[in-house]
């Protein structure tokens, strides 16, 4: 493979000897490749070949139908393209990890895969932003009762919450960061910083994957009135925002123990920026904080609801969420992004007919691609049957 430029610009195609293609480097702009043209072609199906195939395809179909986000979320990247490869690579890699891992006793599956021919977001715990930030422990999604994160097996999204630790167990008391004194006076500012952690400008991003409905399937048998053994759904994506105020306003509060959450509340949304905000988020966020109790000098706040309140359009078809916090450095003038990833609702016991399963196991994916499998003009997989003198005289 050799690198050059022509003068009449960068070539694509083939001659009789040579391909010619072009890259995109960081540091040389786009440049010419040159290889030899093969002519005797072959379609290697190795099982490691066909699990880095179905991982880069998953990701890079992810990266497509993702890019208004994943593409400025990566710290310190100014270039989107080159952010959608980091991407990509980061994601291929989470998704071979967890191709053949499998949690608790169940054996509940940690990813799901694009069959061939897939057109759909498939909802994964995919790595959307990386960087330096971190977003406070109990914004961050979680599902189930004692798991929390992307397990892959609960199919409710949790209680808001922060992680602690109760007679050995692991669970999320619904407490916020900090209390409130009594007899002390507070500014916007300080109400964000001290019950959110949320510091001015900041902006808290929700991406989230909604499905339902067949897109396709893999069929036990070689009819399509044969039981469904995998499937994906239809997807869509959205990302709505929640941005603060970065000159915010200089009202204050004197809390006391008459002090009631309607005027937490009213104080906390004059410091959101309403018109590059996505209010219906923000108030299903604002509207559940509560005082949990008032004791001694301080006053204790909660969230009541669970993580279906980042939600746009209810959580019924919620199948992940994630939350990214950016923060603009006005010193050294970059973004500051935190490291995130999606957190999915699944229900692998209902695989042949919940809605709470979405994609394809990699070894069905892997299968969409080999010859034990046919699509029909509806874009399902049929199960090919074998001969019958595959069976060896002794097991007969």
């Amino acid at each position: 493979m050799a690198k050059a430029r022509f003068a009449k610009g960068l070539r694509k195609g083939s001659t009789k000897t040579e391909t010619y293609s072009t890259l995109s480097t960081r540091k040389e702009g786009r440049i010419q490749i040159i290889k030899d043209r093969v002519t005797d072609i072959t379609n290697p199906q190795t099982d490691l070949q066909m699990l880095n195939r179905v991982c880069f395809v998953t990701a890079s179909q992810a990266a497509a139908k993702m890019y208004d986000i994943i593409s400025i979320s990566q710290e310190g990247e100014s270039k989107p393209e080159y952010a959608r490869q980091l991407f990509i690579s980061q994601n291929t890699e989470l998704l071979k990890k967890a191709a053949y891992k499998r949690v608790g006793l169940a054996r509940h599956y940690r990813a799901a895969y694009a069959p061939k021919g897939n057109q759909q977001l498939i909802p994964n715990s995919y790595q959307v932003s990386k960087g330096s930030l971190t977003v406070p422990e109990y914004l961050v999604p979680k599902t189930g009762e004692d798991v929390g994160g992307a397990s892959f097996q609960y199919n409710i999204f949790d209680d808001f919450g922060r992680e602690v630790i109760d007679s050995g167990v692991r669970r999320y008391q619904l407490q916020m960061p900090n209390p409130l004194i009594i007899g002390s006076s507070y500014t916007v500012s300080q109400l964000w910083e001290i019950l959110f952690s949320l510091l001015p400008g900041d902006q808290l991003t929700f991406p989230q994957i909604y499905g339902d409905g067949v897109a396709q399937a893999l069929y036990a048998g070689e009819s399509e009135d044969s039981a469904i053994e995998d499937k994906t759904l239809i997807t869509q994506f959205c990302a709505p925002r929640m941005v603060l105020k970065s000159e915010m306003p200089t009202d204050t509060i004197t809390i006391s123990a008459e002090t009631t959450a309607a005027q937490i509340k009213t104080l906390l949304l004059s410091g959101i920026d309403n018109d590059n905000s996505y209010m219906a988020v923000v108030n299903n966020i604002i509207s559940v904080l509560d005082i949990a109790e008032t004791q001694d000098t301080n006053m204790y706040f909660e969230l009541g609801g669970n993580y279906g309140a980042y939600a746009v359009n209810g959580d019924s078809n919620l199948r992940a969420v994630g939350v990214i916090l950016s923060r603009y450095d006005s010193e050294r003038k970059k973004w500051l992004y935190s490291t995130s990833n999606l957190v999915c609702v699944w229900d692998f016991l209902s695989q042949n007919s919940g809605a709470n399963y979405f994609g394809f196991t990699i070894d069905n994916a892997i299968a969409t691609y080999r010859a034990a499998v046919t699509a029909n003009a509806n874009g399902n997989f049929l199960q090919r049957g074998g001969t019958p003198d595959i069976v060896p005289a002794s097991f007969r």
